[in-house]
């Protein structure tokens, strides 16, 4: 019987003749002098995996189709094998696989892990350290459990994959990850390292250090992007220098689906913290941070610490809180802005109690630390956190601290509070509803805020669009400003006159779609 047409567990392989008694991969799939368990490596017939010598042959046979049958632990399984041979298998015996996981150099194959999980493996590489070095164009991964993993290295590390050219779906992985050599740079992610095709499906629940130079990457899920992640959940704790995401650290690729939830690190005045990416050239959208970022030095932000050139971002949500953070720039969304933001929203608390020294030139800002050059746009989204700050800042603003070089902010408000500082007496600072500075050009237009949670607010920064909250209810105001509400739900934003401040169209769609998941429903026309 093909096992692959079996209905039963997933640890069945075969049954026994008379075809009534299951036998199961802890009873059938052993270690005797043949490679795997059952198989031929085919994709009718795929190679079966339920040990730790047959995960170690896998390298043997790259090409291969592999399907894992049953979990796997390092600690526990290690010696099975040798257990149950016989005197005539001695000859067979597999190599003493207790030490580190030596990892798969290249695989081109496709392995299942038919979300079954591998536990507590350890890998402490002198080069990459990952499970597989380089998955090939060819190469898949899918539906394995991580469990309790450990990897160290001094280059680049992950769990599963450094090099990615093929499809890595359905993961999960718990553990550790670290780069140790603070000597080079090194590209440290929780499941891939370096993505150039498809990472998805992904969660994980991880701890990752990367003491890396200036040029390093550290992502709860992926290090460097340049193709695709998508519908994927990371809790992790990161300490690390540059380029730091909740999920990924770099990113010139596509971003979309990611609930990111960490605790980030800033371990060495590092740059362009993010609770979603690091640094962002490419596109993100339909993406959450819940974010507790601890004295980052310079670009941090909620969804991105630097959002580039190319970079564009929407329907971004981001919550949580940016402590102490240092120096140079800091948003409720993008530390540094110079692509697009928009129909996106923050809830984020941002604060800095910093010697004026460091922050001279400092900008905060509830959306946007710095909105800069003439790519940069921020339009369509929202503020309702709060900043509070007892440095010196070159501005500080309820939607954008420091805005310059043409850059432009248009369509959004702030119901968020700004408290601390002072228009008149030592830490100086430039404050304002909408922005703290506005230079070279900047274009300000169609924004409001709550004047009334805005405290110590310049004189000539007392902006248009200063409004109270209850005129921050009023639609008609929004509409004469040429802001999309839209027919029925079809625009950019939606409120109920008098009653609502304005919210975007995703938002509710979002919950419909989560009140219909958790009902079981399948909403109109079920």
């Amino acid at each position: 019987m093909d096992p692959e047409t079996d209905s039963s567990a997933s640890t069945t392989l075969t049954k026994t003749e008379d075809n009534n008694e299951e036998a199961t991969a802890a009873g059938d799939c052993v270690f005797k002098g043949e490679p795997f368990g059952f198989g031929e490596g085919t994709q009718e017939n795929k190679y079966q995996v339920c040990t730790v010598a047959h995960l170690d042959q896998v390298r043997n046979y790259p090409n291969a189709y592999f399907k894992q049958v049953s979990d796997i632990d390092f600690v526990e399984d290690q010696t099975d094998d040798s257990e149950d041979l016989t005197d005539d298998d001695e000859s067979s015996e597999p190599s003493d696989l207790t030490q580190d996981w030596d990892p798969i150099e290249v695989f081109n194959g496709s392995y299942d892990g038919d979300d079954n999980s591998i536990n507590n493996m350890t890998i402490n590489s002198p080069g990459p350290s990952a499970f597989i070095t380089k998955l090939d164009s060819d190469g898949f991964i899918k539906n394995v459990k991580f469990n309790d993993i450990s990897v160290v290295g001094t280059v680049d590390v992950a769990a599963v994959v450094i090099a990615n050219f093929g499809a890595v779906e359905n993961i999960e992985v718990t553990g550790d990850l670290t780069k140790e050599d603070e000597s080079n740079n090194g590209r440290v992610g929780g499941v891939v390292s370096y993505n150039y095709n498809k990472v998805t499906g992904i969660k994980v629940d991880l701890t990752i250090t990367n003491y890396g130079g200036y040029d390093s990457h550290t992502g709860g899920i992926v290090a460097f992007n340049e193709g695709e992640v998508t519908s994927s959940t990371a809790d992790t704790v990161l300490f690390a220098k540059y380029n730091v995401g909740g999920c990924v650290g770099l990113s010139t690729g596509s971003l979309s689906e990611l609930s990111c939830t960490s605790s980030v690190t800033d371990i060495a005045n590092g740059s362009n913290f993010g609770g979603v990416v690091g640094r962002n050239n490419g596109a993100v959208s339909s993406v959450y941070a819940n974010v507790f970022m601890y004295r980052p030095y310079s670009d941090s932000g909620g969804i991105a610490g630097y959002n580039d050139t190319a970079g564009e971002i929407s329907q971004a949500s981001s919550e949580g809180e940016l402590f102490n953070a240092r120096s140079y720039r800091h948003g409720g969304l993008v530390g540094k802005n110079s692509g697009i933001v928009r129909e996106s929203k923050s809830s984020i608390k941002i604060n800095s109690y910093t010697a004026p020294s460091y922050s001279s030139q400092m900008s905060i800002g509830g959306l946007v630390g710095s909105n800069t050059q003439d790519t940069a746009e921020l339009v369509d989204s929202y503020f309702v956190g709060s900043i509070d700050f007892y440095a010196s800042a070159q501005g500080i603003g309820g939607l954008v601290g420091v805005n310059e070089y043409n850059a432009k902010i248009k369509r959004n408000y702030s119901n968020g509070t700004i408290t601390g500082g002072s228009a008149s007496e030592p830490p100086f600072s430039n404050i304002g509803g909408i922005y703290g500075f506005n230079s070279y050009g900047g274009e300000i237009a169609y924004n409001f805020y709550n004047h009334n949670e805005t405290e110590n607010e310049n004189d000539n920064n007392f902006q248009n669009g200063a409004r109270t909250a209850e005129d921050l209810k009023n639609q008609t105001a929004f509409i004469w400003a040429g802001w999309d509400f839209g027919d029925e739900g079809e625009g950019i934003w939606e409120m109920t006159d008098g009653e609502t401040m304005p919210s975007l169209t995703w938002e509710s769609e979002e919950e419909v779609e989560e009140e219909n998941a958790s009902s079981g429903g399948e909403g109109e026309g079920e």
